[in-house]
């Protein structure tokens, strides 16, 4: 087997694009998947991302928080989720494309 420059886990919503970037940038890449087809949960899920606080939202007034979108996700998820997590846009740990 050639040598992988990028190695993508999972293709689902997250790894095929990421993989399909990789690859139009020229990288080598490998996607690892451990179901019988790709597309994660996207076979189950509603396609939906949640978000608070947008001035979308505002136009229509809506009165919505970051504090309150968080404190609806743990809720929902009754406690399950990584708090570590929730923050890590704001504090740049999320990779980000340029181009």
């Amino acid at each position: 087997m050639d040598r992988m420059e990028v190695v993508i886990v999972g293709a689902g919503t997250a790894g095929m694009p990421c993989a399909t970037e990789a690859v139009c940038a020229g990288a080598q890449v490998l996607v690892v998947e451990q179901a019988e087809r790709p597309g994660g949960a996207l076979h189950v899920s509603l396609g939906q991302m949640s978000g608070a606080g947008s001035q979308l939202q505002a136009v229509r007034g809506i009165k919505a928080s970051a504090v309150a979108h968080l404190q609806d996700i743990n809720r929902i998820n009754r406690g399950t989720g990584r708090p570590d997590l929730w923050h890590a846009p704001s504090r740049g740990r999320v990779p980000r494309f340029i181009g």
